[in-house]
Parts: structure tokens; sequence; C-alpha cells
């Protein structure tokens, strides 16, 4: 079982903010076409990505992290957190994430 911590240092907390809706969207469709796809993007649009291995695996982890359903917890990490990496724009990103989930999550509850 991998935990929240390990899941979050894998992916960072940045990272999960900028390419939430790429994340999202692979986790609902998984593929392989579709996993290269992303691994590719995150590879050329992330300057410190070193490697399309290791972008497969921050995918990999990602997955875990809505198979547990810990997305609100990345993204409120990444609104509390006081690492440079995490500016104020990807702060801002996080907040209106974080209220359309709450808002999502309040209509499935309240159905």
């Amino acid at each position: 079982m991998v935990s929240f911590d390990r899941a979050r240092a894998s992916v960072g907390l940045s990272n999960f903010v900028e390419y939430y809706e790429d994340y999202c969207q692979y986790f609902e469709q998984p593929s392989v076409s579709n996993k290269k796809q992303l691994a590719q993007k995150l590879l050329v649009l992330n300057p410190k990505a070193t490697s399309i291995g290791a972008q497969g695996t921050r995918i990999n982890y990602t997955s875990i992290i809505f198979a547990n359903k810990w997305e609100m917890e990345m993204l409120k990490a990444a609104i509390n957190s006081s690492h440079p990496s995490v500016t104020n724009a990807i702060k801002k990103k996080a907040r209106s994430l974080s209220d359309g989930l709450e808002i999502s999550e309040f209509r499935r509850t309240d159905s």
C-alpha cells in the first residue's frame, strides 16, 4: 500500500495542480496510448522533467491519488505549502480546483 506522503512526493504539488485536468482525463480513460501521450506532454512542458520513464512513474502515482480519493488532500497541501516551487498562481489554481471539487462532492451527497 502506497502512503499519501509517498504519492505526494512522487508527483509533486505544483505538477499535480498544473496538470490536474490532464491527470483526471487519463484516470478516467487509462490506456497505453493515453499514458504515452501524457508522459510526452509532461516531458516537453516541464523544464524539470528528466525522462519519459519518470513521467510514467508520476502518472502511476497520480492514478493512485485518484483511486484513493486523495485529490482534495493534494490540493489543500498545495494551498498550504510554503515551498518556493508552489507559486501564488499554483495556489490560486489549487483553490479554484478545490472549490469545484467541493461543489461536485456536495451535489453527489445531496442527491
